[in-house]
């Protein structure tokens, strides 16, 4: 890939990508200068002629370039990354600004991963961009973030990866959690009020209550928690499913509350589940659904114990109830008509290799009962 770029007082501003596959790494150096700043139009194809600057590429070769038409010139005949040929594009952390109308008609973008670092995004930086639906931004805790800023930009349906960042002693960042957070559409249309004399402003999809769950730039994960019997009346069952599993895979600031909604929608919605796990063709994820539904977890075998025995100590009452909890302590969540649903599915689906995994785990979660001979 070949960059034209230009120094400025605070960094590098980059004006222009080249190279081919549809995928734009921009690096955080230079020729020893961090990249702060994306140049506006940087990946649009109406910038109509490029700026003076410099050359840059994986050799370190430079030139000094004056602005032309061109855009080939000097890139060595590679097509420049703009509109309908970009992909995906990764930012470095040391980004602090996206110019104006940076992504503008990038229809086919699909995914954008960046830093929460950013302080100012353009005007228009992401018109057009309908089909960017992965996002993965890495948020410092405690530090201004470009988060909501980014989402409010767009409106559709969006799966983020959140990766959790704090800051040491030592002044360096690392990883505190992840999480995967679906965030829905929502759109907005302009209806006459014909008597008052007014255009009134009305919000169709509760994804607009998503892109709000944020308190200045802090992004709230309870409130994003709470707002899941919204997107239940308002949305597919395949979206609930697809929000349940990323919240439960990756369960960053997840209650123990919002963990057993969601637990009992993917219990009750086995289908859809199934549905999505396809869509990922991952066999983990498939093992981690096993886990979350089909064993139960130590933590919980112990709460059982624990409110058992409690309620046993100094009550005979509830003798009973305290033999019928440990007596189901090791019962999975799910049983064999569930497990045996998500076999039929797969098998429907043509996953051999699903149906393979889940036949062995029934196998070792539900073994055969040994037949008794007796002689008379």
């Amino acid at each position: 890939m070949h960059i034209l770029y230009e120094e400025t007082e605070g960094g590098i501003r980059v004006h222009r990508c080249f190279g081919k596959g549809g995928r734009a790494v921009i690096p955080e150096q230079i020729r020893g200068k961090n990249v702060t700043e994306l140049g506006d139009y940087v990946f649009s194809d109406g910038l109509r002629c490029l700026p003076a600057g410099r050359w840059w590429n994986d050799e370190e070769m430079a030139d000094t370039y004056a602005g032309t038409d061109r855009d080939s010139q000097n890139a060595g005949q590679l097509p420049p990354l703009c509109g309908l040929a970009v992909r995906t594009v990764s930012l470095p952390k040391t980004i602090r600004r996206i110019g104006r109308y940076a992504f503008y008609n990038c229809y086919d973008l699909q995914h954008l991963a960046l830093s929460s670092g950013v302080r100012d995004v353009g005007a228009g930086a992401f018109t057009g961009c309908r089909n960017l639906t992965q996002l993965t931004i890495e948020v410092t805790g405690g530090e201004r973030s470009c988060f909501k800023e980014v989402l409010a930009e767009l409106s559709q349906e969006l799966v983020a990866q959140y990766l959790h960042m704090e800051r040491g002693s030592d002044g360096q960042l690392y990883p505190a959690g992840e999480a995967r957070l679906l965030f829905p559409a929502y759109y907005e249309e302009a209806v006459e009020n014909t008597p008052a004399r007014i255009l009134e402003t009305h919000v169709h999809g509760c994804g607009h209550r998503y892109r709000y769950a944020f308190d200045g730039t802090a992004f709230l994960f309870r409130e994003y928690d709470r707002l899941f019997p919204w997107l239940l009346a308002q949305n597919t069952a395949q979206s609930a499913a697809l929000l349940a599993i990323g919240r439960l895979r990756y369960p960053l600031f997840l209650e123990d509350e919002a963990r057993s909604a969601y637990a009992d929608y993917l219990a009750g919605h086995l289908e859809e589940t199934a549905a999505c796990l396809f869509k990922e063709n991952d066999m983990d994820a498939w093992k981690w659904l096993v886990s979350e539904l089909f064993v139960e977890k130590p933590k919980e075998k112990n709460r059982k114990v624990e409110r058992a025995a409690a309620n046993c100590l100094g009550n005979e009452v509830f003798a009973e109830r305290a033999h019928e909890e440990y007596f189901d302590i090791w019962k999975p969540v799910l049983g064999k008509t569930g497990l045996g649903k998500l076999i039929e599915l797969s098998n429907q689906a043509g996953q051999t290799e699903v149906v393979s995994f889940l036949m062995d785990t029934s196998y070792q979660l539900f073994p055969p009962a040994r037949r008794r001979f007796e002689l008379e």
